[in-house]
């Protein structure tokens, strides 16, 4: 999810950095100098919806390869 422009313009700036290890999302968003004003971690259990298209739902679960559980 990365989309490019300002507030003033259509988009607002997003990055994101998927944590495979530990089946988590960050997002960050709003940049100001070299910092972010709008910082989440998002746990595998959330979902999340692109800011202009908030229909679009996406479980954060999807975007990870399934668990293995060995007994």
């Amino acid at each position: 999810m990365d989309t490019h422009g300002t507030q003033n313009n259509y988009f607002i700036q997003t990055r994101s950095a998927i944590d495979v290890k530990n089946r988590k999302l960050h997002l960050f968003r709003e940049p100001i100098q070299e910092r972010y004003q709008s910082e989440a971690i998002l746990s595998e259990n959330a979902s999340i919806s692109p800011l202009h298209f908030s229909a679009l739902i996406i479980a954060i679960a999807d975007m990870f390869p399934p668990l293995i559980i060995k007994s």
